[in-house]
């Protein structure tokens, strides 16, 4: 017998992921120093770097991932919560230190408008540096400033994440 369910009321609410993106076992010897930001406003073509320090307090070697998730909370168009835009893996001996430095291009946050085209636009952004989408460390607050700027083919598609 099949069983037929129906249902009347559309959610509007958003669920929670089944899986995060990038979801693994986090250990307490591995710490994410607060990072620092070359400029929390940018232009709509412009960039700013990121730096943070990662540091292994444990007695064994270690790795983090560090991950760069992007939320944007007031565009005009619907998209995703927050979209992965870099990552790099980062292996520490016991007691060891790296920093991390992130540079994140304005062209990260372009998205295709309700006309068709690929736009930047200036408003209000978020970075958060994690180690998986639902294991947050530090959430950095951008604003993106100037005038809303068309992006072809040529725009920046990478968030460049360098280990030193």
């Amino acid at each position: 017998m099949a069983r037929v369910f129906a249902c009347s009321v559309l959610a509007t609410v958003p669920a929670p992921a089944f899986h995060p993106v990038a979801e693994r076992q986090v250990t307490d010897a591995i710490r994410v120093g607060d990072p620092q930001c070359d400029t929390p406003e940018l232009p709509t073509d412009g960039e700013t770097t990121l730096r943070l320090t990662v540091r292994n307090t444990g007695d064994r070697p270690g790795t983090e991932v560090v991950q760069l998730y992007l939320q944007d909370p007031v565009g005009t168009v619907a998209r995703p919560e927050i979209r992965l835009v870099g990552y790099a893996r980062v292996p520490l001996d016991a007691g060891a230190s790296a920093e991390v430095h992130a540079t994140f291009p304005a062209d990260r946050a372009a998205y295709t408008g309700a006309d068709g085209r690929r736009v930047v636009e200036p408003g209000a952004l978020e970075l958060r540096v994690a180690a998986s989408s639902a294991h947050v460390h530090h959430a950095v607050p951008l604003t993106l400033t100037g005038p809303v700027r068309e992006v072809g083919h040529g725009r920046r598609m990478r968030c460049e994440l360098r280990v030193k």
